[in-house]
């Protein structure tokens, strides 16, 4: 236990096969790089496409430090070694090995791999997804999950990967990742559905949830027309107040709320401390609904218009913060109104809310993710996109 209990860290377990023999080797990596000499005792289970028993968590060996092991399975199997995730380690396999694991998995077998084990190698196929394995192979692989029903195999999808996209997903380059997630999604509403049921587990609740927020974050249109009744309760009786966990679902009916509501609404962020709170009501929206109440907002002239740009700094997400500033913005050099609003108002703070530029960075993030779907895309757009990045570092 000490090379547990005495070290940071973790280690990555690497599986390789030879694919003539069925030989087997593994050998282990720290996750902090190759400055680091940590080494660890680790329990090594595992399970085979012939042999797919994910019940079975005692070590089947011991993978000491400076030590390898190696053994033979059947050349045409997969494997999947920590087993039920029984050990504190991510396993990445050669490449031959994940494609056969993604190929099960979007077969109607895909229930032989324990729900665990199949959380666990989306969870670790897509940190591995950086130069050593392509993005092409991981949204292969999570396409099964449009036959997934158990809550457990969309923990890493919903937790993980789409809140590291997040800056990414909607930019022109990465189309085709939010139409694979968008679809996913939508396969997952129809096993679960929008609302709540009384016989839900605590798992699908959070599930169901967390895939609302991103539903309605990534807009799916069918979706904003679903559900109106939690913030009608709330316009309705101002007593009424949603938990913090079902904060996000206001933009579900903002997305598609008319005149009168969104009147409703602003009444409703006028009337109610903190101002932060309420605005977390617009920073789940799309650039349209901020565009719709922040338009309002220029033309009354009995709203104070600086305090509620204050209020838009305390959006959590960034793209929506950028593009109520950039909104801001625009505006300020069109209205008269907002001009001599804000030129009252202190230099520092118009800098703030006013100047703030979207992160030229997230554009070369998009880039990488685009070349991991294929040499071919890759070669034919990284020039051009790499050209406009300088260009917006110019600007």
């Amino acid at each position: 236990m000490d090379t547990w209990t005495n070290q940071n860290s973790y280690p990555v377990v690497n599986v390789m096969k030879n694919y003539t023999t069925g030989e087997i080797t593994i050998f282990q990596k720290c996750v902090c790089g190759q400055k680091s000499n940590n080494e660890w005792w680790i329990p090594i289970t595992f399970a085979t496409q012939s042999n797919p028993n994910f019940s079975d968590t005692a070590p089947r060996y011991w993978l000491k430090p400076n030590q390898n092991i190696t053994f033979k399975i059947d050349p045409n199997d997969w494997i999947i070694v920590n087993i039920q995730q029984i050990g504190y380690y991510r396993v990445n396999y050669d490449i031959k090995n994940w494609e056969k694991i993604s190929n099960y998995l979007n077969s109607e077998n895909f229930t032989n791999i324990h729900v665990i084990n199949r959380a666990q190698i989306i969870d670790d196929l897509f940190d591995f997804v950086d130069g050593r394995i392509s993005g092409f192979v991981f949204l292969n692989l999570v396409k099964y999950l449009q036959r997934e029903v158990d809550c457990v195999a969309w923990y890493p999808l919903l937790f993980q990967v789409i809140p590291s996209l997040k800056n990414t997903i909607f930019l022109p380059e990465a189309t085709y990742i939010k139409i694979t997630i968008m679809t996913l999604l939508s396969y997952l509403f129809q096993n679960i559905g929008y609302l709540e049921n009384i016989d839900d587990n605590d798992i699908t609740k959070q599930v169901r949830l967390r895939a609302i927020k991103w539903a309605c974050i990534i807009d799916d249109k069918f979706f904003k027309n679903t559900i109106d009744f939690k913030l009608n309760q709330h316009l309705v009786d101002e007593l009424y107040r949603m938990s913090p966990e079902h904060n996000f679902m206001y933009c579900i009916d903002l997305m598609a709320a008319n005149r009168t509501t969104w009147d409703k609404i602003l009444e409703l962020y006028q009337k109610t401390d903190p101002k932060e709170e309420n605005f977390k009501t617009i920073s789940l929206t799309t650039t349209e609904i901020i565009k719709l109440i922040l338009g309002n907002v220029f033309y009354d002239k009995q709203i104070d218009k600086m305090k509620v740009f204050s209020d838009a700094n305390f959006a959590h997400d960034p793209i929506t913060r950028n593009a109520i500033k950039k909104l801001i913005q625009k505006q300020s050099l069109n209205h008269d109104a907002v001009n001599s609003h804000t030129n009252r108002a202190p230099q520092k703070a118009m800098q703030s809310t006013l100047l703030h530029r979207y992160n030229p960075e997230v554009r070369l993030e998009a880039i990488k993710w685009a070349c991991t779907l294929g040499d071919g895309f890759c070669k034919n757009t990284i020039a051009f996109k790499l050209s406009r990045h300088l260009a917006d570092l110019e600007l």
